[in-house]
């Protein structure tokens, strides 16, 4: 099973080890667990029961978290630790077996017996103490840049706001109408761009107004009469033109077709418009210059009968009842 750090309450952990540290030396460690609310070497701890925890290992850590919670106890209520399970406790003992020989002088190191506590050396204290404090020194510039940004927005919408108010307090002044002035005789002329003989004095009282001449504004010129409409041309043209002269109108010859069969589908095919006989002959797959040739036919009177069809060119016998039959 993999070793997972965990969050563990200060007050559920257990340490058989006396405290034998300088007071002064755990206060400054529990201050900067406090500024970064964590330890960089988590404690090791075994379970012992339903949230109690034993420490194994981290004996001056522990203590300095525990200074830490009296520091600032919302802060500092939970600490960093890793969680042995029973079949992890002799791997780890046998880790911190190797790792405690080699933390210690050499001279110690000879003569000292294997042992489960944990026992820290001064010099890797002061570096953990440097790390820690350079980490502080890192955290508290990176509030201060965070705070200046933090003005820097409050500045920029401070100043957004009174952009918006400015807008909507601006408010579109209505045009306004001009009225005529009036030129009274008194006014001075050089208001007047007009000359002195252009002005007709009516009195007093009434406003003097200037006569524009035709040099000043251009005359338009009068617009044509309009063309009488068709009806009245006709009127004129009738009597002008006899009747007589006047060409008949020429229909093509109505043809009675009978009520046989091959009437009715002789009148449905002459019935058919463009769109609609082309649609019909595609269906029967006949080529597009053999449509086009009975629609020219089409067009100038209706069939007399399918034969008169064989005239056309291209259109044999075949094609006729084929045509016949789909009708």
């Amino acid at each position: 099973m993999r070793l997972n750090e965990f969050l563990v309450p200060v007050s559920d952990i257990i340490c058989n080890v006396a405290n034998r540290f300088d007071t002064e030396l755990l206060h400054r460690a529990g201050m900067l667990i406090n500024d970064i609310q964590g330890i960089i070497n988590p404690l090791v701890v075994r379970r012992i029961g339903q949230d109690k925890y034993e420490l194994i290992d981290g004996v001056f850590g522990y203590y300095a978290a525990v200074e830490a919670e009296k520091i600032d106890p919302m802060r500092c209520e939970l600490i960093n630790a890793y969680i042995v399970e029973r079949d992890q406790e002799q791997n780890i003992a046998n880790q911190l077996e190797i790792l405690q020989k080699f933390s210690q002088p050499e001279s110690t190191v000879s003569n000292s017996q294997p042992t489960t506590e944990s026992v820290t050396s001064p010099d890797v204290i002061n570096q953990i103490l440097a790390i820690v404090t350079q980490q502080s020194k890192q955290l508290e510039q990176l509030t201060r840049q965070v705070a200046s940004l933090s003005q820097i927005i409050t500045s920029q919408h401070e100043e957004l706001a009174k952009m918006r108010g400015n807008i909507s307090n601006t408010a579109v002044a209505p045009p306004t109408r001009s009225e005529p002035k009036s030129v009274l005789a008194t006014e001075p002329e050089s208001v007047l761009p007009v000359a002195a003989e252009s002005v007709v004095v009516v009195s007093e009282s009434q406003a003097v107004l200037p006569r524009i001449t035709e040099q000043q504004v251009p005359i338009a010129p009068k617009p044509e009469p309009e063309p009488e409409p068709e009806a009245a041309i006709s009127e004129l043209i009738q009597p002008i033109i006899p009747e007589a002269a006047l060409p008949e109108e020429r229909h093509p010859p109505i043809i009675l077709e009978s009520e046989s069969p091959e009437g009715r589908r002789l009148h449905a095919l002459n019935s058919m418009n463009k769109e609609e006989l082309a649609s019909f002959l595609t269906k029967l797959k006949i080529q597009k210059p053999i449509k086009d040739a009975l629609w020219d036919v089409r067009k100038k009177g209706p069939f007399q009968s399918f034969q008169a069809m064989l005239k056309i060119k291209g259109v044999g016998q075949a094609t006729v009842k084929k045509i016949q039959q789909a009708l």
